[in-house]
């Protein structure tokens, strides 16, 4: 089943669900997880079809905003009042622990630990176990430095994982992570008004990332490892507050307040060195949407305002862009254009400060 076919399977199913919050990949199987405003998340199968029953838990009740998982027995659920690890060694032996404090969602890294951003009071990092008393850790020494908000784990063939973070307007933070290290450095680059809201990985197996300001300033990272300073592009005509950010192995997609920016071949092009361009075509289309995943590489997930989830494709794109029908076309019953966009290369004063980690570990 596709992506669509599995969301009006979902309503179809349960038509009185509360309101998505979150979506994303079944993490163990193909298929599809949502998450709920009143704290219960969901599964599909896209094989078998199967669809799970709506499972409570987060133990406040409160809205999921992140899931991560490693493996296929373990999984971590973020809310903005706790995070949540489950352990499931066989069927019917299940352990939950909770981390009580709120986070902005929960990424896992390659090496098997799960981190979530916790605002001002830094991350929370947990290697899971099988046992009932996991070791929670949480860093110290960035309190009144950084905030940290969105993050994304990065890797590359060579083994080496970094972490990149959106820390609001303390700009874009990047960290070369190892689950034995104690102490790490987070390398903080920012300019003058910066508001980094997101952050995205650029292709699979890659330590490139892409952070994105709330007014649409795309920071591209050559190497989240090093420190090299980021390329600022800085395109004209977005419309309303940025929320989020997501890169297929061609084109750029940046979700606002009040529409959805799609840059046709912008990663491609970007990944050969063709940052400035003065003649790049941007789809706009605009929707309410407060959140969006992608798929495959494919499926572009969006969950509407109005408690509903529509799926667009990229091939559609792509094939509507080809065809040069810049008068306007529909997508998944949304209307949208094609339209010219400048996409300078904007040269800044950059700050950058090495702040100092330090894991204090909790029970």
């Amino acid at each position: 089943m596709s992506p669509s076919e599995q969301i009006k399977a979902i309503y179809e199913k349960y038509p009185d669900l509360p309101d998505v919050t979150w979506i994303g990949p079944n993490f163990q199987r193909p298929g599809l997880m949502l998450g709920f405003d009143e704290g219960s998340i969901l599964f599909t199968n896209a094989a078998t079809g199967e669809i799970s029953d709506p499972q409570r838990v987060s133990p406040s009740g409160e809205a999921i905003n992140g899931i991560a998982s490693i493996g296929p027995n373990s999984l971590a659920v973020s809310t903005r009042s706790e995070v949540s690890l489950f352990q499931a060694e066989s069927p019917g032996d299940q352990t939950i622990v909770s981390f009580p404090g709120g986070a902005h969602g929960v990424v896992a890294t390659r090496s098997g630990s799960y981190v979530a951003p916790l605002g001002p009071k830094g991350l929370l990092i947990v290697r899971p176990s099988s046992s009932m008393v996991q070791g929670f850790a949480v860093t110290q020494g960035t309190e009144g430095h950084l905030y940290f908000y969105r993050m994304a784990a990065l890797h590359n063939p060579l083994g080496v994982e970094t972490l990149v973070f959106a820390n609001r307007k303390n700009g874009v933070g990047m960290s070369v992570f190892d689950s034995e290290d104690r102490r790490r450095v987070v390398r903080v680059m920012k300019f003058q008004d910066v508001d980094i809201v997101d952050v995205c990985a650029v292709v699979p197996g890659s330590l490139s990332a892409i952070a994105v300001s709330k007014t649409a300033d795309l920071l591209w990272i050559t190497d989240t490892s090093s420190n090299v300073e980021p390329v600022i592009l800085r395109p004209m005509h977005v419309k309303g507050t940025v929320y989020r950010v997501l890169a297929t192995s061609r084109h750029l997609v940046v979700l606002t307040s009040e529409a959805l920016h799609v840059w046709i071949d912008l990663v491609g092009r970007a990944l050969t060195g063709q940052f400035a361009s003065p003649d790049m075509t941007m789809l706009v289309m605009p929707i309410d949407a407060v959140d969006m995943a992608l798929i495959d590489d494919q499926h572009l997930l969006l969950v509407m305002g109005m408690n509903a989830v529509t799926c667009l494709t990229m091939a559609d794109m792509e094939r509507q862009f080809a065809s040069r029908s810049a008068a306007g076309f529909r997508l998944g019953g949304s209307s949208g254009r094609f339209e010219k966009t400048s996409l300078d290369d904007i040269h800044q004063d950059w700050r950058t400060e090495d702040v100092e980690q330090r894991e204090l570990v909790l029970a």
